[in-house]
Parts: structure tokens; sequence; C-alpha cells
């Protein structure tokens, strides 16, 4: 999120998973860049994502917005940086 929130186009927000008001498998990021919708799903290195994230990435997908699951920050530089171009 620092990283994010430092970069010039960019506007992201931290999820805090499924609450009462909230939807299950939400990324932990998601944002614009530039007019693009992004969804980033942070995990442990050796962790995967669940089904329901996995399926929640798809969607996003589908819908035209980019996606990622990132282990670290330079992941997520180069991910932002695709979307600039």
């Amino acid at each position: 999120m620092k990283y994010l929130r430092r970069q010039p186009g960019i506007y992201p927000i931290k999820t805090h998973g499924a609450s009462l008001m909230g939807q299950a498998g939400l990324p932990d990021i998601v944002g614009c860049c530039n007019g693009k919708f992004f969804g980033i799903e942070v995990k442990q290195p050796g962790k995967a994502p669940t089904p329901i994230q996995l399926f929640q990435l798809r969607q996003i997908r589908k819908a035209g917005g980019h996606t990622l699951v990132a282990v670290n920050v330079d992941q997520v530089k180069e991910f932002i940086e695709g979307l600039d171009r």
C-alpha cells in the first residue's frame, strides 16, 4: 500500500476481507491506475489463493479489469508499470 499510495494516477483501497457488508474473496487491494481497474491478492511466499479468491480474480478479469497475486512489492511494481503502458 505504501508503494501504491506514492504513485501518481493510482487510487488504491485496502479491503478488509469478508464482513457483514463485504463480499467473500475480494482481493486485498483494489483500485484504479490511470483509468484501469485492478485487484491485487497479497500472499505470503508458498501460500496460494483460496478458490473463492481465484473466483473473484476471474470475475474482475472477465469484466475487463487487471489482477495480480503478489508475494512481494517488486511484483506489484512490475504489474503497475504494465498497466501504465
